[in-house]
């Protein structure tokens, strides 16, 4: 039973995901792949000092 979690926000999306290599502890790393949505995108552009 995974116990390891990845929490993202709206403004993300999970491409994929796997648990990576044993470390030697009880718990595995997360490899997660993640996007921006475009519509975090343009907040995000417009929020950039400068802009």
């Amino acid at each position: 039973m995974p116990i390891d979690n990845c929490l993202v926000s709206g403004g993300l999306v999970v491409r994929g995901h796997d648990d990576g290599p044993s470390i030697g502890s009880d718990h595995f790393p997360l490899v997660v792949d993640l996007a921006i949505r475009r519509s975090a995108l343009r907040v995000l552009c417009h929020a950039l000092p400068g802009r």
